[in-house]
């Protein structure tokens, strides 16, 4: 019954709900929906300001905290791209795809994801959702047997709390623009 998909225009609002059942809460992707469509119909400022709780659907609401929840998650994520291009010094040119992966990505709408401040627009046209990549690389690797060692002697860590260029970031990209 969460909430999955949502969509606003000329006051008249519309939504779908994980197995079609009455609203029962907000998932990710439709909190991405929701916030898009407020910011494009000017119920959320810049700023996040929302000056009352958005009625959804009976019992479903987004109140103000959750818009000011989803700032600190969309900064996060947005800042978070950029500091890794930054850490490994490339451009949005030098990108081919972005990949978003988890259950999170079967339902989200890269477009409202952009427009949130989500993902970078620069990286509009390249963002890819797959489903299950979890459970794929698994099947994949048990089938194939492949040894991981030339992948993961390739993986960087990179603690992103430590970084002055993250935090700094961070900070800026809370506004929705």
């Amino acid at each position: 019954g969460a909430v999955y998909s949502f969509s606003l225009d000329y006051g008249h609002s519309q939504y779908k709900t994980v197995n079609g059942k009455a609203p029962s809460g907000i998932c990710g992707t439709g909190l991405i929906d929701i916030v898009s469509s407020l910011l494009k119909n000017e119920i959320i400022d810049e700023t996040g300001y929302m000056e009352d709780d958005y009625h959804i659907s009976d019992g479903v609401y987004l109140f103000p905290n959750d818009v000011r929840q989803y700032q600190l998650a969309k900064s996060a994520v947005y800042s978070a791209i950029l500091s890794l291009m930054q850490t490994q010094g490339i451009s949005f040119d030098q990108i081919d795809k972005m990949y978003v992966s988890g259950g999170f990505s079967s339902k989200i709408d890269i477009n409202n994801a952009v427009s949130t401040g989500l993902f970078p627009k620069e990286l509009k046209n390249k963002t890819v959702a797959i489903n299950n990549s979890s459970l794929q690389g698994t099947i994949k690797y048990a089938l194939e047997g492949d040894d991981l060692t030339s992948i993961t002697q390739m993986i960087t860590y990179v603690d992103l709390s430590s970084n002055p260029y993250f935090s700094e970031l961070f900070m800026e990209n809370m506004m929705f623009e």
